[in-house]
């Protein structure tokens, strides 16, 4: 439950500049970025909502949380900003007094609850936004602390820290990137370089630098069955030319286009070296007896739902997917 009364500051608004990250003599990481808040308002003259002042606040972010923001924010993107005051006074009941309050905000008039309530004269048109309190203040002990609980939170938050520092920013990036594009089968690595400004080339590289692993799909995504044999040869082998030239190490792993493979297909792609190969056949894969290069998945959809999904991996689904699957290879025969 809230403190009652409790005093809060929250702005509304857009992120108007990169992410600034950066760590301090001690290591404690920090970042900043700058928001802006346009306020709406009701214009009874001509009966319709018009845009009032714009507040621009800077954001600063420390530790934990400023990891989280460098990895998910970026400009343009949509933000609201909390800050509480009283609740360090009521967890340490003590009337702790910040030494230096300011806004970037300018503001004539109305300052004295907010000077009475800081215990200090608040300036506004500042360069920056600041709440800064002694640095004495961090060693003031939390009312009522609970000592076992605390060396108990406190196993938990250096676990979480620890798994962490293991996950790349960058990965995180590319994932926050997919996720809004995913529903609406958008998620090409095309669009996600552009989101993130980069070439796809760079995308790929800096990937696997940090331990994705990439197949070929050949070069042009030309449908396989569809070329002459050494036309197939090419997209195939050139694809993982292509791919090892710009990455280094490639795995022998392919991916068939639309799905469309025959006899002629895989045989080249024994040729090229590869030993493994993804259709687009519905269906479950038994390591004792799987066709490595024919490899079936559970294919997914915009319109896969979470329970959809669980239905089509049990035995009596993937009996029906394996029907279909029957049915296309002899259309892929033609």
């Amino acid at each position: 439950m809230a403190p009652v009364n409790e005093t809060m500051t929250t702005v509304v608004g857009n992120v108007i500049t990169e992410v600034k990250q950066r760590k301090i003599t001690d290591g404690t990481r920090v970042a900043s970025f700058r928001m802006a808040s346009n306020e709406r308002r009701f214009d009874k003259e001509t009966q319709q909502w018009v845009n009032g002042d714009s507040l621009f606040v800077t954001v600063t972010c420390w530790r934990k949380l400023a990891l989280g923001v460098g990895a998910s924010l970026v400009k343009g993107d949509p933000v609201m900003v909390t800050g509480l005051v009283r609740i360090c006074r009521k967890i340490t009941n003590r009337q702790l007094l910040p030494c230096v309050v300011s806004f970037v905000h300018r503001r004539e008039g109305g300052r004295s609850e907010m000077d009475a309530f800081m215990g200090r004269e608040v300036t506004f048109g500042a360069d920056a936004d600041e709440i800064v309190f002694l640095g004495t203040a961090e060693q003031i002990p939390i009312l009522g602390a609970d000592p076992y609980l605390n060396k108990l939170l406190v196993r938990y938050c250096e676990e979480a820290r620890a798994h962490q520092a293991s996950t790349s920013t960058f990965r995180i990036k590319v994932e926050n990137a997919i996720a809004p594009l995913l529903p609406h089968g958008k998620a090409s690595a095309p669009e996600i370089s552009r989101r993130l400004g980069m070439s796809p080339r760079t995308l790929a590289r800096q990937l696997a630098a940090e331990g994705v692993s990439m197949g070929a799909h050949t070069r042009s995504h030309a449908i396989l069955t569809h070329l002459a044999p050494q036309e197939c040869a090419n997209e195939i082998a050139g694809s993982q030319e292509d791919l090892r030239r710009e990455i280094g190490h490639v795995l022998p792993i392919f991916c068939y286009p639309s799905g469309r493979h025959n006899e002629v297909v895989i045989r080249t792609l024994k040729q090229a070296g590869f030993v493994m190969a993804f259709t687009t056949m519905d269906g479950q894969n038994h390591l004792d007896s799987a066709d490595l290069l024919r490899l079936r998945r559970t294919n997914i959809t915009p319109r896969t739902s979470m329970p959809i999904f669980k239905l089509r991996l049990m035995p009596a689904i993937a009996f029906t997917d394996q029907l279909r699957r029957q049915a296309m290879q002899m259309v892929n025969q033609f």
